[in-house]
């Protein structure tokens, strides 16, 4: 619905302006709603479409610390004001416009129309233009968002909502600004960017944000000297007039530029894009069995914004890598920019793993970015790669990570971005979107997994034998793997002498390989990893004659406290 077109049913429009001096019209005819106070009142409900005020919420958005005499008696005197006013214009149906219902008022109706609401409209236009690879689009969506704003929002009103609203809708209209920057310099357009972005600084001196686009912008024109004058000056200004020195995006630009680290500019041709949406993914993931529910957990929703980070943790062998990676491989055309995978070798053998600042410069190479192979500073490189991933949309999966702080020095920027990360470990400090403990199949998807996996149709995943096998290594898929690999190598080894070759060791861990790795050797290096008192409870689990052991009864075996137990059973 445009601010001219008729509304639903050939009703007129409630037309209402609110990014500069607010304006008032009902169809062709405009509303004088009088003092400011009304107006202020008018716009508490109506920028709120269908969500009721109640009097004493309406008193303080108006009136604030300094309500009136009369107290809440005002309130049905203000709500009889603008019912006149509207009626005046539009008859009965626009008064209808304003309901009241038991606990307050509302403005309710589909023939409502407001630029501030436009705007929001416009711009998720813009935004998913962009998430399709259509710039140009996008830049001429927030071009036409900014042309709602009028100057200074709700010009003229006082109170606490007229007050937070408008300064709620500058920093909308400065977000859009920057997006539209943003735009015009993928596009190339630098000219466009400087001239805009010269007259803002002007406008707003100590924003910090629209310093470092009008750098990137000069120095895409070669204008490196001009540049960094603009630091020069924001400097001088922040801590002259402000005293403090600028922040880290600043600086990041400012040291770039003098590096002529053309990866600054983020326009078309420095940085590869869409680096294989799939190919930096594990190739030939075999079946996924068991699994359909975490799978359908892991789906991320359709309006995504910011980054999402799910993690997924379990014991060696459980499947968190190939639940990931299957989830990855779902979705990899929502990710224009690439999906990526990191292993981080935390329990690997034989390897050692891999430090964080490696992994952030093999981050940065997959996004064709400038590596930094002589910086040594976690920080330093993980704010090359805050910077380097600010407009792309990316999805990472991080494997066998062990720490929280791995996973917050490795998060991309872009919105939309996606993480997902597998740990052996709950890794109870990352704020994650979605957490699954992952635990082994359902027999029967284990024995499905296992008939999937020997191939040629040589088991029926539904014999008694089968299930038994399976339940033998308590439907690990690792074990699982292992099993199937002794069935491959063995033709003529039954399911039968397998079961009763295997019941009858006390080996088992060590009877079942993947490869050239034991199902003990890969338990083992998570025991390796536990502290001293992880490892007397580990012990103690094993040795109890019980399936299920309170956490009371370990508590007293190891004089230790219940709280300290639950804590160690929960890492």
């Amino acid at each position: 619905m445009t601010a001219l077109s008729p509304g639903l049913g050939g009703q007129p429009i409630l037309r209402v302006w609110t990014l500069g001096p607010m304006r008032v019209s009902y169809g062709a005819s405009s509303v004088n709603l009088g003092s400011a106070r009304l107006r202020a009142f008018f716009a508490r409900l109506v920028l709120r479409p269908h969500v009721t005020a109640g009097p004493y919420e309406l008193l303080d958005a108006v009136w604030g610390a300094e309500p009136p005499q009369t107290g809440l008696k005002i309130i049905p005197v203000y709500v009889y004001r603008l019912r006149q006013a509207l009626q005046a214009v539009g008859g009965a149906s626009a008064a209808d416009l304003l309901v009241r219902d038991r606990d307050g008022y509302r403005f309710s109706g589909t023939n409502i129309w407001t630029d501030a609401l436009r705007v929001d409209e416009i711009v998720s236009q813009a935004e998913d233009a962009r998430v399709r690879g259509d710039e140009a689009m996008a830049g001429r969506a927030y071009a036409e968002a900014l042309t709602l704003f009028a100057g200074e929002p709700l010009t003229g009103l006082s109170g606490p909502f007229a007050e937070g609203e408008r300064h709620r809708l500058t920093e909308r209209r400065l977000a859009v600004f920057q997006s539209w920057i943003e735009s015009e310099l993928k596009l190339g357009q630098f000219a466009t960017a400087v001239g805009a972005l010269a007259a803002a600084v002007v406008e707003q001196p100590y924003s910090e944000s629209l310093a470092v686009l009008l750098m990137r912008a000069l120095y895409a024109q070669g204008r490196r000297a001009d540049a960094l004058d603009v630091f020069t000056r924001t400097r001088c200004r922040l801590v002259d007039e402000l005293g403090v020195e600028p922040g880290e995006d600043l600086r990041h630009v400012h040291e770039a530029i003098l590096r002529d680290d053309v990866s600054v500019v983020s326009a078309p041709g420095d940085r590869p894009h869409g680096i294989g949406a799939d190919d930096s993914l594990p190739a030939g993931a075999d079946a996924l069995i068991g699994r359909d529910r975490e799978l359908a957990l892991l789906a991320p929703p359709q309006d995504m914004r910011g980054v999402r980070v799910d993690a997924i943790n379990g014991i060696a062998g459980v499947g968190k890598t190939a639940l990931a990676v299957c989830a990855a491989r779902r979705d990899t055309e929502r990710y224009p920019d690439g999906s990526l995978f990191l292993d981080l070798l935390t329990h690997s053998q034989g390897q050692q793993p891999v430090t964080l600042c490696e992994a952030l410069r093999q981050m940065l190479r997959a996004v064709g970015a400038q590596e930094h192979a002589g910086v040594d500073s976690v920080d330093e490189l993980a704010s090359y790669w805050r910077a380097a991933t600010a407009d792309l949309r990316l999805q990472l999966v991080l494997d066998d990570v062990c720490s929280v702080d791995q996973v917050r020095s490795l998060l991309p920027t872009g919105s939309g971005s996606r993480v997902l990360v597998t740990s052996r470990s709950r890794l109870t400090g990352l704020e994650a979107h979605r957490r699954i403990s992952l635990s082994t199949l359902e027999y029967d998807a284990a024995a499905d997994l296992l008939e999937v996996l020997v191939g040629n149709g040589r088991i029926n995943p539904r014999l008694p034998a089968v299930r038994k096998l399976v339940k033998l290594v308590d439907a690990l898929p690792l074990a699982v793997r292992a099993l199937a690999a002794q069935l491959r190598a063995s033709p003529i080894q039954a399911v039968d002498n397998l079961v009763s070759r295997l019941a009858e060791r006390c080996e088992l861990l060590g009877e079942l390989m993947v490869g050239e790795v034991s199902l003990q050797a890969a338990l083992a290096t998570t025991y390796e990893r536990l502290g001293e008192h992880q490892r007397r409870v580990f012990h103690m689990l094993g040795i109890v004659p019980s399936v299920v052991v309170d956490v009371k009864t370990i508590s007293v075996l190891l004089d230790l406290a219940p709280g300290e137990v639950e804590r160690l059973l929960e890492e």
